[in-house]
């Protein structure tokens, strides 16, 4: 059986980055596609903080399955940056959908390793869909 999941709303879309929440259930995605340039992934990434804060969801899944590696100086500006702003925020549970590209998956595997403070926030990696959605709408 496959777990279909729609989300009512769209918060932003572009040819490498759409997201989506669904405030009631306090969830929210965002669906990377390709090589973004560093300007890009930043605005993404602060596009995600943004969403989450401002409808306080506390479920996210990143779908990171299309998205190519980006730079190390990108990497560092996410750790010092985005890290504590995503360690203060209301999410609780984060999935990840692997990457193809296994630099991409080396990199946010290092930003994890590098974060502290992340004991209140659950975070899995999947390569389905379906089971990563099982995941993150358990009960907390």
């Amino acid at each position: 059986m496959t777990m279909q999941l729609v989300l009512p709303q769209v918060y932003f879309k572009s040819p490498n980055l759409v997201i989506r929440f669904d405030q009631e259930r306090q969830f929210g995605t965002a669906m990377w596609k390709g090589h973004l340039s560093s300007t890009d992934l930043r605005e993404g990434v602060l596009l995600c903080n943004h969403v989450v804060d401002t409808y306080s969801l506390t479920r996210w899944l990143g779908d990171n399955r299309q998205m190519k590696a980006f730079s190390p100086e990108d990497e560092q500006w996410i750790i010092e940056t985005q890290l504590p702003l995503i360690i203060a925020s209301p999410l609780r549970r984060m999935a990840t959908l692997v990457s193809q590209d296994q630099a991409q998956v080396a990199a946010v595997e290092h930003m994890i390793e590098r974060a502290e403070g992340l004991h209140h926030l659950a975070l899995q990696d999947f390569h389905y869909e379906d089971a990563a959605l099982q995941w993150l709408l358990q009960d907390f």
